[in-house]
């Protein structure tokens, strides 16, 4: 029985493995079969479903495909667009630059034109002036005919045309005295004003007392203070102290209330020799103007402060202390209420941080300056803009 059951056992395992070797066989003719009749076979299956979905999918693939295509040429046609709209936009803008500039090329092109043929005109019209003015002819033409007719028909007896050659000599000559004169009245009617000037800086001296670079804008109020410094060197009184020429640099005219002021600017080397006349010189030179106030201040130079690092300012000698801001503003308050003296200075600093300079004049001088110290306030925060009030306070002593 042990013998049977494993010869049963044995056939059954050749049983399988040639039911294996079949299915093999079998399935090398499908893939020759495949091979032979071509791939199209291969996706064919027995199942129709499974067709159906398959042709599905693919039309799915193939509709996203076309769709995707299909928004790639719409983004292409859109860019295009753009590409094409862009370039229509600087065309147009080209276009209108040029002529917008030719235009502009044009009207100024017109604008040459016309003025060179108003300049033509004018040039043309100042020839034919000229012309006419230097142009000559012949006096008394009907005289000299009467003359010459004279003279031929009376060849041998040339006597009698005498009266005739008088009349045209008398002719002549009033004739050129009448054109002289107007000449000379036509030069002296355009050249007065020039003259006028002339005559003024050469017999007041207005270049010789300005001491300035420039003196192309003199105004009319430094030509009466040269007048009046000229005749002033040259009077009986100051002749003998003034050696030299009163110069000055510069004047100006400021409004105190209902007061105008001049302010007389005079080189710093010649203002000792103004203080020893400058009383006498105050007070004539204010009859001069009509009652003026008139305040001689010397020209100072203000030397900025030496600074170090980038905004270094250098200088050829080191700043003097007579050229500081505190010291030149102080000469200037000399200067001013000259010939009163400074006694004493206050300086009041009010809540709000402004500051009131005090100065104490001497009281033996209050009646010959009292008057004036509004005035002096004035010129002084004119020249340095502080403020500053003028005391006569009495002495302690």
């Amino acid at each position: 029985m042990g013998m049977a059951a494993s010869s049963t056992n044995g056939d059954a395992m050749e049983d399988e493995s040639e039911m294996e070797a079949f299915d093999v066989v079998r399935i090398a003719d499908d893939v020759i079969q495949r091979l032979r009749f071509g791939s199209q076979d291969i996706f064919k299956s027995e199942d129709p479903v499974i067709d159906d979905m398959l042709i599905e999918s693919a039309y799915r693939i193939q509709y996203e495909t076309l769709r995707q295509d299909l928004i790639a040429t719409q983004e292409e046609v859109a860019r295009l667009k753009r590409q094409l709209q862009e370039r229509d936009y600087a065309e147009r803008k080209k276009r209108n630059f040029e002529s917008h500039k030719s235009r502009k090329t044009f009207k100024r092109g017109e604008a040459e034109q016309l003025k060179l043929e108003q300049k033509l005109k004018s040039t043309v019209q100042d020839v034919k002036t000229k012309f006419m003015q230097y142009s000559c002819h012949q006096l008394c033409m009907d005289k000299e005919m009467e003359v010459m007719k004279c003279f031929d028909l009376n060849r041998q007896k040339t006597l009698k045309c005498s009266k005739l050659v008088s009349e045209f000599i008398n002719c002549i000559n009033s004739e050129t005295q009448q054109r002289i004169g107007l000449y000379i009245i036509n030069f002296v009617s355009k050249n007065s004003a020039a003259f006028r000037k002339n005559n003024i800086d050469m017999v007041y001296g207005t270049l010789n007392n300005l001491v300035r670079a420039s003196k192309d804008s003199v105004t009319e109020l430094e030509r009466q203070v040269s007048q009046v410094l000229y005749d002033l060197k040259h009077s009986q009184d100051l002749q003998y102290y003034v050696k030299e020429d009163l110069t000055f640099v510069s004047a100006k005219e400021i409004d105190v209330g209902n007061r105008a002021v001049i302010i007389v600017f005079v080189p710093f080397p010649q203002y000792k020799q103004y203080r020893r006349i400058l009383v006498r010189l105050i007070h004539e030179v204010e009859k001069k103007f009509g009652g003026k106030h008139v305040v001689f201040v010397a020209k100072r130079r203000i030397l900025p402060k030496p600074t170090r690092g980038k905004r270094k300012i250098t200088q050829k000698q080191k700043r003097p202390r007579s050229r500081t801001l505190a010291a030149v503003h102080d000469e200037y308050l000399n200067d001013i209420v000259f010939p009163a003296e400074i006694v004493g200075k206050r300086i009041r600093v009010r809540l709000d941080g402004s500051r009131l300079l005090k100065v104490h004049l001497d009281r033996n001088q209050k009646a010959a300056v009292e008057h004036k110290t509004e005035t002096f306030a004035a010129v002084y925060k004119h020249l340095t803009g502080k403020e500053v009030k003028f005391e006569f306070p009495v002495p302690l002593y």
